[in-house]
């Protein structure tokens, strides 16, 4: 076989991995607030669409640098072979035994953090971050200064830094350490897993990424509007099916509870509002959840780390648009019975119908048809359990236009038709909330 045949071979093996790798970097991007990107077996950056944004300083800095005497080429630049020695070190870290990732700094004083990327044993690349100031903004303007000579050049460096975040060495290291749980949990290995079938599976193929987004919107919404037993048990949901998926793996399912811990956090405080004490109390959470030793015990401590950001998420967030959706919700309840429209609900809470529509999906965690479905679902319920009304009854007074249409939406909540549920009292309805 030629090589570029067997090349061709290699790429189609590993872009499925690195395609992953892109789509979960995104998440750690908005979740960090850094700068990350995927890097091929080569150490070269796959581009997405903030590579070059995140690039600015690094070129600013190449470009000034060049008028100090000692820097007249290309690998006497201050960042040199910096990233590839961090790429190399990283790899023999983990070859060692080694857990998170790399930690390193150019001369400016931005921290950036690596690890590798495998499948079946093999590198195929690495995911780095960073771009962060280990530093003060005016230490870094001061080291960047050692390096052009040019005090206007330093002024203009200074401005172009002042909204990049300045973290401590204990933020830096939590941040790594949960870069190094998604490189993990990226990464494929050879160990494959059997299903009922006696087929062999990869770990994560069992898990619904789907049905774990729309799960996580609703646990936001839950909780910015103080709803706290439905966010503890999505968060029972959520932890549950991964561990269905993988029952032997505690790694993936420590990385799936980091990943509902950095969902959490971002919601739970604006990072304007973010102070010392809410990052200690952050690093405190994720070393919890790094050093549980059981599945057990992992999730009964994001069940604890969830109560106690819940309180954030609702003192800081549920309250901006808390009056308007009580209006709303108000006029809902109040008016179910008939037919409703958009227009009529935002009316009632004093917004305009788009904006109305974007808050209350925001907040709320669904549309505004399935918050109306599901609350005419909940009514029609109580009426067929408690009461004898024929369902074509139950179907007006709650609000579905003939019976034919309440018993499709009816169906599609509970999972059988409103005769059966009525039948057996609810006892076989799918879920236990509708």
């Amino acid at each position: 076989m030629r090589n570029d045949e067997i090349n061709i071979i290699s790429r189609r093996d590993i872009e499925p991995l690195l395609a992953k790798a892109r789509q979960v970097l995104r998440y750690y991007d908005k979740a960090m607030d850094c700068g990350a990107v995927v890097l091929d077996r080569s150490g070269y950056a796959i581009k997405n669409a903030d590579y070059y944004r995140q690039m600015r300083f690094c070129q600013f800095c190449k470009k000034y640098s060049q008028t100090a005497p000692n820097l007249q080429k290309t690998h006497d630049y201050p960042c040199g072979n910096m990233h590839f020695d961090a790429l190399a070190e990283s790899r023999r870290k983990r070859g060692a035994g080694g857990g998170g990732a790399y930690i390193y700094a150019c001369a400016v004083g931005f921290a950036y953090w690596t690890s590798p990327l495998y499948r079946n044993g093999r590198y195929v690349g690495a995911l780095t971050a960073g771009q962060i100031l280990s530093c003060k903004h005016d230490s870094a303007a001061e080291k960047f200064y050692t390096l052009c000579k040019d005090n206007i050049v330093k002024e203009k460096f200074l401005g172009m830094i002042e909204d990049v975040p300045e973290k401590s060495p204990e933020d830096i290291q939590s941040m790594a350490q949960l870069l190094g749980i998604c490189a993990e949990a990226i990464s494929e290995s050879k160990k494959v897993h059997a299903d009922g079938m006696g087929r062999l599976t990869r770990p994560l193929e069992n898990v619904d990424w789907n049905h774990s987004l729309e799960k996580e919107r609703t646990l936001l919404a839950a909780f910015r509007r103080g709803d706290n037993e439905t966010g503890s048990r999505i968060i029972k949901e959520l932890m549950d099916s991964t561990l269905k998926a993988v029952p032997d793996n505690l790694e993936i399912l420590r990385f799936r509870a980091m990943e509902l811990f950095v969902l959490l956090s971002r919601a739970a405080v604006p990072s304007e509002a973010a102070d010392d004490s809410l990052f200690e109390a952050n690093n405190r959470y994720l070393k919890r959840i790094q050093e549980s030793k059981t599945p057990a015990e992992l999730i009964e401590n994001l069940h604890i780390i969830g109560e106690r950001m819940a309180a954030r998420i609702f003192s800081y967030r549920g309250v901006r648009h808390a009056s308007v959706l009580r209006k709303a919700e108000r006029y809902i309840w109040e008016n179910y019975s008939r037919k409703l429209s958009l227009e009529e609900i935002a009316k009632a809470s004093g917004l305009s119908a788009p904006y109305f529509s974007t808050v209350f999906k925001e907040e709320m965690g669904e549309n505004l048809s399935c918050y109306l479905n599901r609350l005419r679902v909940k009514k029609a319920a109580v009426l067929l359990r408690e009461t004898g009304k024929l369902l074509h009854e139950i179907a007006g007074l709650c609000g579905f236009e003939d019976q034919s249409w309440f018993s499709k939406i009816f169906k599609s909540y509970t999972g059988i038709s409103p005769g059966k549920y009525r039948k057996t009292g609810g006892a076989l309805c799918c879920g236990d909330d509708i």
